[in-house]
């Protein structure tokens, strides 16, 4: 297994951890920590650029990105959440 996949799946783990914490949860266990971080740091990464947000340089500007895309992907899965279970409580009511 190469460095740098170990690497992304640790830094991935970090950061769905912190962002599962920030918003109030446990964590997600270590395959979904991975998932949430690893995605959230595309996300953030595409956003900062997408947008020309000057961020501080190196892994804290890495990590901060990464941690804030997580964050915007957990916000958008409890909205989706949120809105099939209303769905659901209309359809049966």
């Amino acid at each position: 297994m190469e460095w740098s996949l170990l690497w992304t799946v640790f830094y991935g783990a970090v950061c769905g951890y912190v962002a599962g914490r920030i918003i109030g949860k446990d964590g997600f266990g270590f395959l979904g920590n991975v998932v949430v971080g690893v995605i959230g740091g595309m996300l953030g990464r595409f956003l900062v650029n997408q947008f020309s947000i000057d961020m501080i340089g190196g892994p804290i500007g890495n990590f901060i990105s990464s941690v804030g895309g997580a964050l915007l992907l957990l916000a958008l899965i409890e909205i989706i959440k949120y809105n099939n279970s209303s769905t659901k409580r209309k359809r049966t009511s």
